[in-house]
């Protein structure tokens, strides 16, 4: 069972003061997380790498089509499932494998990121409510019940795969607002994708860009002390 209070982010921790020490309230109620390279590192290289093993082309070609093509979005989105990735995987380089192994060396490439779970713990334990609002496929999705099942407690999560919606569409993020009854401007939103950054502030959610742990921890304090 994944324990994202760890000796390391315990020591990690030390060195910052706890939030709200000093402060008796402040308007934010809710904190959205991103998954992919936010609460977990995502290790793509890694994955293009093993599948290319059993492909008749190389992690190149299959690097520009997962980025050139639509089939991340719509794998992403619900519209193509486990099945249709590995068919057309199969199609386009020649891929071998079974979908067993397509989808453990794509479930592969996820590990969680404990200092960022840690974060999200520490804010659920101050007060706010904490959700996660992660563009995922299906392969990824089945890990909440595993190395990702941190999610689970959190006060709620959206997936693109079973919304039918993925970011920086807007209506991805009015769902999760209308789905647990919480306001743009009592929220903040974190993602690693500028796009998503912006699609979230034009709805009125305050949004912090993540590049690292301690950068957004201090983006955090920053923005809760100011609205004190």
């Amino acid at each position: 069972m994944l324990r994202p209070q760890c000796d390391t982010c315990q020591r990690n921790f030390a060195g910052y003061p706890p939030f709200f020490s000093s402060m008796p309230s402040i308007p934010f109620k809710n904190i959205i997380f991103d998954l992919g390279n936010v609460l977990n590192h995502c290790d793509l290289e890694y994955g293009v790498g093993k599948v290319a093993r059993n492909c008749v082309s190389d992690a190149e070609a299959i690097h520009s089509w997962l980025a050139h093509s639509d089939v991340i979005d719509r794998f992403d989105g619900g519209k193509l499932t486990d099945q249709g990735f590995h068919e057309e995987l199969a199609r386009e380089f020649g891929w071998s494998g079974t979908l067993k192994e397509l989808s453990q060396i794509w479930q592969d490439m996820l590990r969680p990121n404990d200092e960022m779970i840690a974060l999200m713990s520490e804010l659920q334990e101050q007060g706010f409510r904490v959700y996660v609002l992660s563009n995922i496929n299906p392969m990824h999705a089945q890990l909440i019940h595993g190395p990702l099942d941190f999610i689970k407690r959190a006060d709620g999560y959206v997936f693109s795969c079973e919304c039918g919606m993925i970011k920086p569409e807007a209506e991805i993020f009015h769902h999760l607002l209308h789905k647990f009854k919480i306001k743009a401007e009592e929220t903040i939103f974190i993602d690693d994708r500028p796009q998503n950054v912006s699609a979230a502030s034009a709805l009125g959610i305050v949004s912090i860009l993540h590049a690292s742990y301690e950068e957004t921890r201090e983006q955090l304090l920053v923005m809760l002390r100011r609205n004190h």
